[in-house]
């Protein structure tokens, strides 16, 4: 069990391996604090939680505020302190997240601070709660297991998707409440056949209510069981997307032996997500067709994260450090497009999937998607489609 100094000393090494602000006090004295990194905003980030965790008396507790970043602190009772360590975001985020955050903890929304915020790691639950798991081995010198963490969290801090609806959680998660298993399923394979794993990750990290039925008498069984079923199709999905059927199929059978060899749940549904992943990587390999150099995969990289954002060849020059006209004529040499047009490409991609998978209105997606108007939006999508944003969604509709 880790005294004060002792803790106090491992936060540098804290904050290098996760990347996460920690801050750390005495029960004694509430007013003195350490932190790290030594940077005033993350200071002011980290002071309202104090609050939040006065009453716990759980040894780890944690709590996600209404912009779905999570935050945990862990209290050492034989030596009189605690420790928080976060905020730390679930999915990928917006500016206008970055600003409603700020806006909470009540400080300036400067670019260099919306930057920092932009800059936390995304950590997918799973992975996060290990990192939760071990700091408690190593302040209290005690082990609780992942799943144990995510049980405790008082009722009074749980969030109900279906029940935060806003706007700001749909920019990040593209309105991620389904009304059918068969919607959600339509999604996934979506994202697998294009090999867009960044939209993947987004699904598949955060709580999703799918009724998925009954196939089995026990829970690991039944979770084989759907794994079979998911893999399977998301093997015809990845087929569809260009990889070769003896490639594919022979994966999804490595990855269907693998886990049938598993016996916990945690193990069990990290391996559905790694599966998953990967198929997507070998499509998205495939797509990409040859080797491209670091500066224009970090573009590419920069497109499909900042989708929802004003993005222009001198946007993206300044935010990767490159002078436009060499990013310009790097990325048509080594990706045989220009770079605006590709730009509006992947922006068209992500209209398509609001329009099949959302309610929201042309104008809404319009706007989510950075067009500077509605009807410049519906130009550019019968350019790429032959048809106008209502003429493709009917047209999805009865398909399905």
């Amino acid at each position: 069990m880790l005294n004060f100094e002792d803790i106090s000393n491992l936060l540098p090494q804290i904050y290098q391996s996760f990347e996460i602000p920690v801050m750390l006090y005495k029960i004694s004295d509430s007013e003195d604090f350490i932190f790290y990194p030594e940077v005033k905003h993350y200071q002011e980030l980290l002071l309202p939680y104090q609050k939040t965790f006065a009453n716990m008396n759980q040894s780890v507790h944690y709590h996600i505020n209404e912009l779905f970043y999570t935050v945990a602190c862990f209290f050492n009772a034989a030596e009189g302190y605690k420790l928080i360590i976060g905020p730390v975001p679930s999915t990928l985020v917006s500016k206008s997240t970055a600003k409603s955050l700020l806006q909470t903890c009540k400080l300036p929304s400067s670019e260099w601070l919306i930057k920092e915020i932009l800059g936390l790691p995304i950590y997918q639950q799973i992975r996060l709660f290990n990192i939760f798991s071990l700091l408690h081995q190593t302040i209290l010198d005690k082990h609780i297991a992942p799943l144990e963490i995510t049980n405790i969290i008082d009722k009074s801090t749980s969030i109900s998707l279906a029940e935060k609806k806003t706007e700001e959680f749909y920019q990040r998660t593209e309105e991620q409440n389904f009304h059918t298993s068969w919607e959600f399923e339509q999604r996934y394979l979506t994202y697998i056949e294009e090999g867009n794993l960044a939209k993947l990750r987004l699904l598949l990290d955060n709580p999703i209510n799918v009724d998925t039925g009954i196939v089995a008498d026990d829970n690991l069984r039944q979770i084989k069981n759907l794994f079979i079923a998911s893999i399977t199709l998301a093997t015809r999905a990845a087929i569809r997307g260009g990889l070769e059927p003896q490639v594919a199929y022979h994966f999804s059978d490595l990855a269907i032996l693998e886990m049938e060899k598993l016996n916990t749940l945690q193990v069990m549904m990290e391996w559905q997500r790694t599966s998953m992943y990967e198929l997507t990587k070998q499509v998205a390999a495939l797509k990409t067709s040859k080797e491209v150099s670091p500066v224009v995969q970090n573009t590419l990289n920069y497109i499909a994260t900042h989708i929802n954002e004003p993005l222009s060849v001198a946007k993206l020059a300044q935010e990767l450090y490159q002078n436009r006209s060499y990013l310009s004529r790097l990325f048509k040499a080594e990706m045989s497009v220009n770079l605006s047009e590709y730009i509006l490409t992947r922006k068209i991609i992500e209209a398509k999937d609001l329009l099949r998978f959302s309610e929201k209105s042309i104008s809404e997606i319009s706007n989510f998607l950075a067009f500077s108007s509605q009807s410049y939006f519906q130009t550019v999508f019968k350019k790429h489609t032959g048809l106008t944003p209502v003429q493709y969604r009917n047209q999805e509709k009865s398909y399905s």
